[in-house]
């Protein structure tokens, strides 16, 4: 390596540069991978929607009426949870002199925390969304509000309304990974006594079912719902049954989404956020692995290039007595060092990277979406995986080579690999090439989206 610096310092540069951007795309995936999965209970939470289609129209909407969370709870011993979530839209709140306009305020029940791990820093999880107009805060608009003084008990107005809003609690940080965020939860029962009516769908409808019932095994039971509940009112509206209904081409029902999958495969329609794109985790997925591949076939090319400068070097130690399983496991061993450095320093550019990234994609990524223990796991995975890769053919290469030949000069170890490099070289430049060609049409669809 002191030999070699130039050499080496081409080697770590490409290495570094390709394992730091995989790393950064790897993250960007895992964090649209891992939506919602930190609530205990996700594997058996999920919500309502509303499928089908009217008057030509498809329906996929978020969205589900009020009624149904407690026909759910009463009509089926499976339901363990039910949880109601509905947005009044823009309100304008109030504390003494300070006065802003707020559109990040949704109304839940009382069984928000039970549904849900999100944590209080500050109230009763059980009791805080219990009482009409009660209203739990985020940490930072406990602060914009009421600066340094504890805001529980603490009183808002909302709009023009004349009754109070009492503070119940104070919401630690949302994770960036939850589909639901919002800057203040007031209670669902501040909002009066909910209509009984099916046809009016304005709120988000979550249940947990009990252990060992899925989708599959419930699902089919929300067609009974919608024979019991909704039927009846579609004929006191319409004047005709559901089955005249449908039979005039309107579809309707409800179908379950389970809350891991409702940021990349929710309802398109009325979702409490704009969704994930399951198909930009996949693009970018094979983006990461063909970079990846470019900085092993980079690193490939110059080691197989470098080879005639070590041909004299084999030669030697060929009739020095060392065999070729010696030579390959010096070779691949001297690439895994100079892949263990290049990921060390990728590894610390990742870190101080990841605050840049984060305003580029407009999201707020953390390093803990893996453990230290797990990220140990994947940087040893990978230190091998690519090591050996680079490492293996230039090996092979260089084992390959007759000592008598080379210490005779009778051979030119330049022209060995010619037609592999070229491959090589050709596979990078159409990578590169295609990924640009694909930026630009991104950015193009893009642009055209906004014109």
């Amino acid at each position: 390596m002191r030999k070699h610096s130039g050499y080496i310092f081409l080697n770590l540069t490409g290495l570094t540069i390709g394992i730091t951007s995989f790393l950064l795309i790897s993250l960007f995936v895992l964090h649209e991978l891992s939506f919602d999965r930190f609530h205990h209970n996700y594997e058996n939470t999920y919500r309502i929607k509303i499928v089908g289609m009217m008057a030509g129209a498809t329906l996929d909407q978020a969205v589900s009426s009020a009624p149904m969370a407690q026909a759910l709870k009463n009509d089926y011993p499976e339901v363990m949870k039910t949880l109601r979530l509905t947005r009044e839209g823009a309100l304008i709140v109030r504390y003494g002199d300070i006065r802003y306009n707020e559109d990040g305020v949704l109304f839940a029940d009382s069984t928000f925390f039970d549904v849900f791990d999100f944590r209080l820093k500050r109230g009763d999880p059980k009791t805080a969304l219990v009482n009409p107009r009660s209203m739990i805060l985020t940490e930072e608009y406990a602060k914009k509000y009421f600066g340094r003084d504890d805001p529980v008990g603490k009183q808002l107005s909302l709009e023009a309304d004349t009754n109070l809003y009492t503070v119940t609690g104070v919401i630690q940080d949302i994770p960036s990974n939850s589909h639901i965020h919002f800057d203040m939860l007031g209670s669902l029962t501040s909002l009066g006594n909910l209509d009984n009516y099916w046809l009016n769908h304005s709120y988000y409808t979550y249940i947990i079912l009990s252990d060992g019932i899925g989708k599959s095994e419930f699902e089919p039971k929300l067609r009974d719902v919608l024979l019991k509940y909704v039927g009846p009112q579609i004929k006191q509206v319409t004047g005709i049954t559901i089955e005249d209904f449908q039979k005039a081409g309107n579809q309707f029902g409800y179908e379950l989404e389970p809350l891991k999958d409702i940021h990349l495969k929710g309802a398109a329609q009325y979702s409490l956020e704009p969704s994930g794109s399951l198909s930009n985790v996949y693009i970018f997925s094979v983006i990461a692995f063909l970079i990846l591949m470019i900085a092993i076939i980079n690193y490939i090319n110059l080691a197989t290039a470098k080879s005639a400068g070590r041909a004299k070097e084999v030669g030697i130690r060929k009739v020095s007595g060392s065999d070729n399983k010696a030579l390959m496991i010096q070779f691949i061993g001297e690439s895994l060092i100079v892949v263990t450095v290049s990921f060390i320093i990728a590894y610390l550019f990742v870190i101080l990277l990841l605050p840049s990234f984060d305003m580029v994609i407009g999201k707020e990524i953390s390093m803990s979406l893996l453990s230290v223990y797990q990220w140990i796991i994947v940087i040893v995975f990978l230190i091998l995986l690519v090591g050996i890769s680079a490492g293996i053919y230039p090996a092979f290469i260089l084992i390959s080579f007759n000592p008598v030949e080379v210490l005779k000069g009778t051979m030119n170890p330049g022209s060995i690999s010619k037609t592999m490099r070229g491959i090589l070289v050709v596979f990078q430049f159409t990578v590169s090439i295609i990924i640009i060609i694909g930026n630009c049409c991104l950015q193009s669809a893009e642009l055209y989206d906004v014109l």
